[in-house]
């Protein structure tokens, strides 16, 4: 089992909800779209168990019909992983992720 493969199983177990959307689009990338209920408590698990303790950047999209961010961190083997949030034109406001870096 490659490495990616690892992680993915890890977020899987640990996260039903997210079987299904997790994709190793190449090697070394993983990506996959979370809801916002959900957000903090996956991305912690990210940062502190998986040990992606870089966040490399946020891309802001704006698309239309609701507003999402994309956080990509990694890990110290060069792993990026992209997770996906988006929320309502409405109400476009996310938690923060600052206490974890």
């Amino acid at each position: 089992m490659s490495h990616e493969e690892g992680i993915k199983k890890a977020l899987s177990d640990k996260f039903k909800y997210l079987e299904d959307k997790i994709k190793i689009t190449k090697p070394r990338r993983i990506f996959f779209e979370v809801n916002q209920d959900n957000f903090l408590e996956v991305f912690q698990f990210c940062v502190k168990d998986l040990q992606f303790g870089h966040l490399c950047t946020i891309t802001g999209l704006d698309e239309q019909d609701k507003m999402s961010a994309i956080y990509h961190l990694s890990d110290d083997s060069g792993i990026l992983l992209n997770i996906k949030i988006s929320v309502s034109r409405e109400n476009p406001a996310i938690k923060t992720v600052t206490q974890y870096f």
